[in-house]
């Protein structure tokens, strides 16, 4: 069946490239203005409408709301598409009755996807609906049947009045259990009860009942049995009109459901209860199965609504490219092992992120994540830094040092540019990760090493291992699990997305699409060699100066040149001041990268800090 779709747009062109995408799935009608709309919608009864909310004469808000007041309308999902992007607006097209929001210029992927996942909702919701009325209709027909029953009963207990004889004779043939309760007593049972709990007459008569009941059931049974001495008081509380279900233990130890209906009555002259039971397991496995069925469809309407917010993020990253989706389907399957992990990719692309949600998706989430920069970490000062010190254990030792695998105790350590470790260094942290159990410095006692370990770096392990920089063993002691996390360049996708999320973290109300054509084109064709950090830090100095200012380009004609070029062709008079040049623009692209971190840029610089500080000096640099 093909499902027909109402557009409803004061602009044309809208309404053409929206009905030229869906015309091949659906039956596809539009009006322009509201009152139009209200007409057609009447006669072609559609299945889901795209509606506008800036309109001439009736608005969009009215139009919806008119639809959700009308019988014949009100169960049609309507999508707003719409350039109004506030909260409020929002706010208001959810109350008046649309069932999902599009911001204007629209994605017609994503228009398909929404539609497409409405009317497979309002398609289970049908389904459902129809199923309730089904099993509506099956509960008044037992209804009726119950009403037949109970009446049947009522003339039984007519009967049963003019004698103990003539009452046995009937409930001899009666299918349903009959029993009588007196002093908390059975007193007496017809076969048909003996039969449902597998016990003999004489087994039962002079029992308290309660012990046929489950233990969860025996206290409300205790309840109805004690207020059975005092007739009046048991119908005052109208307990007689109740039906009661409850797990029975049969004698075998099976489990059955029974419903019981109960009347007070006179018994050799004194108060006692009448009961009838009967055994309705399979009646209740099936309302069971029943409200089971409807809760699943019920969940999957909720993961498919809760899924179309959610399809561009995971956690705190955020994009829509492929590049960036199979690394989401990595750190899913990486979060549910326990396998170490080595994360590769170029300074900037977020390694440190894509390892804290590994870890906050895994079983070690409540424990510390504990993030080490390898290249910071003198080989000398390796073993204090990684398990720790006593006091005492050496010359200025004055208190405990706890080491990075004390700080990161049941949960992860993340070692970031591990190749910085030297083979010395590799060799004592393999040993620790071989035994699990290290030594803090000062203490004979070992440690058990209850950590994971997320390795990342922006070279290949391989190439480090041939050229003996990294020792076999320790490679394939931490390469178990291993991605590259793509650079901006591969995911230009996600720019838009990437851009709206850092402005909205920093509380503007800007977003892409309403940046200037020429900045918004700069940004999407530069190649990005810092990646997301150098993203982050350019929008950062838009949004102080209302100006792009990239650190190695200035216009899109020079994206294309090396990243030490000069935004002009410049000619030197001497070497030494084209090498000057270069000097400033590398130091200034190595602090971008390194977030303006000196030491660790002075490190990856093979400089000194005081050497750095010197030459930032010198070229005047400061952090814009």
């Amino acid at each position: 069946m093909r499902y027909k779709i109402f557009l409803i747009d004061d602009v044309k062109f809208n309404i053409d490239v929206i009905a030229e995408a869906l015309k091949g799935e659906y039956d596809i009608s539009f009006a322009m203005t509201g009152e139009e709309a209200v007409r057609c919608v009447h006669d072609e009864k559609p299945d889901l409408i795209l509606l506008d909310i800036m309109m001439p004469g009736m608005g969009g808000f009215e139009i919806c709301r008119y639809f959700k007041e009308q019988p014949d309308s009100k169960d049609i999902p309507v999508i707003f598409l719409t350039v109004l992007d506030s909260p409020e607006d929002k706010t208001a097209g959810f109350e008046a009755g649309a069932v999902d929001y599009i911001i204007k210029p629209f994605d017609i992927t994503e228009i398909k996807a929404r539609v497409k996942t409405h009317l497979e909702l309002k398609s289970l919701r049908d389904v459902l609906e129809q199923r309730v009325r089904d099993r509506t209709l099956e509960l008044e027909l037992s209804n009726v049947r119950l009403k037949q029953e109970i009446a049947g009963h009522r003339r039984t207990m007519t009967a049963l009045k003019a004698g103990e004889e003539r009452y046995r004779l009937l409930t001899e043939n009666v299918a349903d259990g009959v029993f009588i309760v007196q002093n908390q007593h059975l007193v007496f049972v017809n076969p048909a009860y003996t039969a449902i709990f597998g016990y003999s007459e004489r087994e039962l008569v002079g029992k308290n009942p309660v012990f046929l009941y489950r233990q969860d059931y025996q206290e409300a049974f205790k309840e109805i049995y004690r207020l059975s001495e005092n007739g009046e008081r048991l119908v005052g509380q109208n307990r007689a009109a109740e039906n009661f279900q409850a797990v029975c233990i049969c004698r075998d130890s099976r489990e059955i459901w029974t419903e019981e209906r109960h009347s007070p009555i006179e018994w050799k002259d004194r108060p006692a209860l009448l009961g009838t039971i009967r055994d309705i397991t399979q009646r209740k496995l099936r309302e069971i199965g029943i409200e089971k069925e409807a809760e699943n469809l019920r969940s999957q309407n909720i993961r498919l609504l809760s899924s179309i917010g959610e399809r561009y993020r995971l956690g705190s990253m955020v994009g829509k490219s492929p590049a960036i989706q199979h690394l989401y389907k990595f750190i899913v399957n990486a979060a549910a092992s326990e396998a170490d992990v080595i994360l590769y990719g170029e300074s900037g692309t977020g390694k440190e992120l894509s390892a804290r949600m590994i870890h906050d998706l895994s079983r070690r989430r409540e424990y510390p994540f504990v993030a080490v920069n390898c290249g910071a970490v003198p080989e000398a000062l390796f073993e204090s830094e990684f398990f720790g010190y006593r006091k005492g254990a050496f010359t200025g030792a004055f208190t405990d040092k706890k080491g990075f695998f004390d700080l990161a105790d049941s949960g992860t350590l993340f070692l970031d540019e591990v190749t910085q470790l030297t083979p010395a260094m590799q060799a004592k942290l393999l040993r620790v990760l071989q035994d699990r159990e290290y030594i803090p410095l000062g203490t004979g006692k070992s440690r058990k090493a209850d950590v994971r370990i997320i390795s990342a770096s922006n070279r290949k392990l391989k190439d480090e291992v041939l050229l003996g920089r990294m020792r076999e063993d320790f490679f394939y002691r931490i390469h178990i699990l291993s991605v590259t996390v793509p650079p901006l360049r591969e995911r230009k996708d996600d720019i838009p997305l990437l851009t709206d999320h850092f402005f909205n973290s920093r509380g503007s109300a800007l977003c892409y699409s309403a940046l200037p054509g020429n900045i918004a084109q700069t940004l999407y064709h530069y190649q990005w060699p810092g990646n997301i950090r150098e993203l982050q830090n350019a929008l950062e100095r838009y949004l102080a100066t209302r100006q792009l200012n990239l650190t190695d380009v200035s216009d899109p004609e020079d994206m294309k040149k090396s990243p030490f070029a000069s935004d002009t062709d410049c000619h030197f008079e001497k070497l030494r001041d084209a090498a000057k040049d270069f000097e400033k623009k590398f130091i200034i692209r190595m602090l971008e990268q390194n977030r303006w971190n000196r030491s660790r840029t002075a490190a990856l610089l093979g400089i000194s800090l005081k050497t750095l500080f010197r030459k930032m000096k010198a070229y005047r640099l400061n952090q814009s």
